[in-house]
């Protein structure tokens, strides 16, 4: 039986591999099952032109990838799969249908299954299981239809040792058209890895539902092996981890680091992690391996809401650890949220005041979104945040008013804030917050210092074009 993986349609110019198909690739191939990608964002496909791909695997299993921001996308996609071939049984996998597989059964009639958690030993027992070696109902994690009820098989069990996980099989994707976004792109000969599963933090605004809070990671020696694969293979010159936290154990971050030293390895790279998370030594030696850049989740600068939504560190953490990575030569990107619950103008201006004083080499800000498998969305669908969320219009229509970010591509299946304060407030004070901190000649000034190619300076110019073209609509 022939399994065919697809990666929804974006209008997103910027595509990166889905690196959880890829590992579902991985595991297809190592139990020798003809697996098929179709990565419908790197290629550009719209729905007419995925259907007839679609049509020409042949194959007996879809598997779709489905984020909860883009669930009404994911529909369509399956909507798709089943016009174009018929007999294909399908399923789907990702935070949205871990979160809410019911929902997900009772949305799409065309949907046969829902992996709810990791999906890389389920889909081989799901495929076992079709070819006549057992109930597909009885596979863990899996949900299904059985004499038109709806039976979810609880969770999926976790990978327990990562490094019996294949590389992610690449290969069997479109990687020349890969783009990663600023301020992540140094060279064109990149490539993103994931190394650990599982967050243990309590953040009550974040979804775990695919991988859980159980943390496991690979080992050094795996890591390498990996990173020496893709330079040799493809002659990746940066690599972005994509782990939630990534120094979490920080043993193993420093033998990570002094092996790359020890080795010679010539590679960029840049992380994700916590400002609790990290010290001066850990900095100084992860600088000295290649790592360029480390993306911080500040959230907010006031203490109570910080509390509130269980982050688990001080201010004064947030503003050490900037301090720390700066004097060890490493660029910061600083994530803040606006919209938390009991925001008001005072807290949200603290957030904007901190982001000034520990003054980050780059700042996003979103505006709180409630997705499915948090604890925030919990409380909101029971009522227990007043009217300060409501859920997000569908279909996504021109304008603002369903956007979590200041961006043209952060629309999404959710609740969004409506507060305390306006919406219109929030946008007005971060736009605001984004224009003093961008245009600073001190900022421009270190900005243009730093810039180490063409390639990054390029990205740059693109991305400020489109930003400045989407900001101008109505």
């Amino acid at each position: 039986m022939k399994v065919l993986l697809i990666n929804p349609p974006s209008d997103s110019p910027q595509p990166i591999m889905s690196l959880g198909l890829a590992f579902l690739a991985a595991a297809l191939e190592k139990n020798n099952i003809p697996v098929e990608v179709i990565d419908a964002w790197a290629e550009g496909l719209n729905f007419e032109a995925l259907e007839k791909r679609i049509a020409l695997a042949e194959a007996g299993l879809i598997g779709i990838t489905v984020m909860s921001p883009v669930y009404p996308i994911g529909i369509k996609v399956i909507q798709a799969a089943r016009r174009a071939s018929p007999q294909s049984k399908i399923i789907i996998g990702g935070t949205h249908p871990s979160s809410l597989p019911e929902d997900c059964l009772t949305d799409s009639s065309e949907l046969d299954f829902v992996c709810c958690g990791e999906g890389d030993e389920l889909i081989v027992q799901l495929v076992n299981a079709l070819k006549g070696n057992g109930d597909v109902c009885d596979i863990k994690g899996l949900g299904c239809r059985r004499e038109g009820r709806i039976v979810i098989n609880g969770k999926a069990e976790p990978v327990r040792n990562l490094d019996d996980l294949p590389f992610p099989a690449r290969h069997l994707f479109p990687l020349s058209r890969y783009r990663t976004h600023p301020p992540y792109r140094l060279y064109n000969s990149y490539a993103t890895m994931i190394t650990s599963r599982g967050c243990p933090f309590q953040c009550t605004y974040c979804t775990k539902s695919v991988s859980g809070q159980y943390f496991r990671f690979q080992s050094t020696e795996r890591v390498i092996r990996e990173i020496e694969f893709l330079k040799n293979k493809y002659n990746i010159k940066q690599i972005h981890f994509y782990d939630d936290d990534f120094t979490i154990n920080k043993k193993r971050v420093e033998g990570l680091c002094d092996e790359i030293i020890s080795r010679g390895l010539k590679i960029a790279w840049s992380c994700v992690t916590r400002v609790d998370l990290v010290d001066e030594m850990l900095l100084r030696k992860m600088r000295k391996s290649g790592c360029w850049l480390i993306s911080y989740g500040v959230e907010s600068g006031n203490q109570r809401i910080l509390d509130s939504v269980r982050k688990g560190y001080k201010v004064e953490q947030i503003k050490e650890a900037f301090t720390l990575t700066r004097n060890a030569g490493i660029r910061t990107l600083g994530y803040f949220m606006s919209g938390f619950p009991g925001e008001t103008t005072e807290t949200l201006n603290d957030t904007v005041k901190l982001s000034f004083e520990i003054d980050p080499d780059f700042v996003s800000w979103s505006i709180l979104a409630l997705y499915p498998g948090s604890k925030l969305y919990q409380q909101a669908l029971q009522g227990e945040l007043g009217n300060n969320y409501v859920q997000a219009q569908m279909p996504i229509t021109e304008g603002k008013a369903n956007i979590s970010s200041l961006s043209p591509y952060a629309h999404g299946h959710m609740y969004i804030y409506e507060g305390d304060i306006s919406r219109d407030y929030i946008l007005q004070t971060v736009n605001k917050a984004y224009r003093r901190f961008y245009f600073r000649l001190t900022f421009l000034f270190r900005f243009l210092m730093r810039l180490r190619t063409f390639t990054e300076a390029f990205s740059y110019v693109k991305t400020l074009i489109q930003y400045l073209t989407w900001s101008k609509k109505e």
